[in-house]
């Protein structure tokens, strides 16, 4: 299951983004914003706001961040 998901990933063109200061920085700011976001998804959520793009995950904190929107790749 876990090699189908990343294959259906990976088919989906998706760039690979650097860990910058900016990143880090609008990450704490989710942090201290959104009190069930953990780190990687604080991260996850920081990259899709700066890049103005949709965010791509099955989790349901997402759901209710108001900043952005979610595509789940399970629809």
């Amino acid at each position: 299951m876990a090699i189908k998901v990343m294959e259906k990933i990976q088919s989906l063109g998706l760039r690979i983004l650097p860990l910058t200061k900016e990143v880090l920085t609008k990450s704490t700011e989710l942090l201290s914003k959104y009190s069930k976001l953990n780190i990687f998804d604080s991260i996850h959520l920081a990259h899709a706001i700066l890049e103005g793009e949709r965010i791509l995950s099955t989790d349901h904190v997402f759901d209710e961040i108001k900043e952005v929107v979610k595509v789940d790749p399970l629809d």
